[in-house]
């Protein structure tokens, strides 16, 4: 019995696909040239526990076949400007008592689609109230993002940016002075007639009269 190039193809990857996924952790990476970053492995697919970005030389990591994090992603104090292309990444899930994804004081950053795919089914399992934590990054726009990232409990430097160099700092002092013109408003309407006197007119017999 003879087989085509394309069945044969097809065989391979059938067999392939019954191969488990290609796990690794932190204790599986190394440190490039001795220094503090450690080296990405292309091969891995499922990434188990906390990966902590500022950790992995991200300037020659390539994440194309990562699909799964075990764990969470936190991306901190670092000076990059946009997050690590990751194009097969479809889930995250940590044990439900940390938020999924963190991003935080990274003053650069101005960019995370390339993290996500967002056109496409993902999920993000952590936790509840924060299942993507984003703060104190001044120059992300995040206007592009699904509403996951705007979730009700977020704090304020989580909600929709206007412009990359959005000051949240301005538009807290903004909303506190419309709050404050709005009281001294209303004051003004409420106790200006009462600052007028009685209301009730007096007529005295006699005084008109020529």
């Amino acid at each position: 019995m003879t087989y085509s190039k394309n069945d044969q193809n097809k065989e391979k990857s059938d067999r392939n696909s019954d191969f488990p996924p290609k796990d690794c952790r932190k204790i599986n990476l190394k440190h490039v040239n001795r220094t503090a970053f450690l080296q990405w492995p292309e091969w891995c697919e499922v990434f188990h526990v906390q990966l902590k970005l500022r950790n992995i030389d991200l300037e020659r990591a390539d994440f194309r076949k990562l699909r799964k994090i075990n764990g969470s992603v936190e991306l901190i104090n670092t000076g990059y400007s946009r997050m690590p292309q990751t194009p097969c990444l479809s889930e995250i899930e940590t044990n439900g008592s940390y938020p999924g994804v963190v991003i935080l004081n990274n003053k650069r950053l101005r960019d995370i689609r390339g993290f996500i795919n967002w056109e496409r089914h993902f999920r993000i399992q952590g936790y509840s109230q924060f299942p993507v934590f984003i703060s104190g990054n001044e120059q992300l726009d995040t206007v592009n993002m699904p509403s996951i990232i705007h979730h009700q409990f977020s704090p304020i430097s989580c909600e929709k940016r206007l412009t990359p160099n959005y000051s949240i700092q301005y538009a807290e002092a903004m909303s506190l002075s419309f709050v404050l013109i709005s009281l001294i408003i209303s004051a003004t309407v409420f106790l200006y007639p009462l600052s007028l006197g009685s209301a009730n007119i007096y007529f005295v017999p006699g005084y008109h009269k020529s």
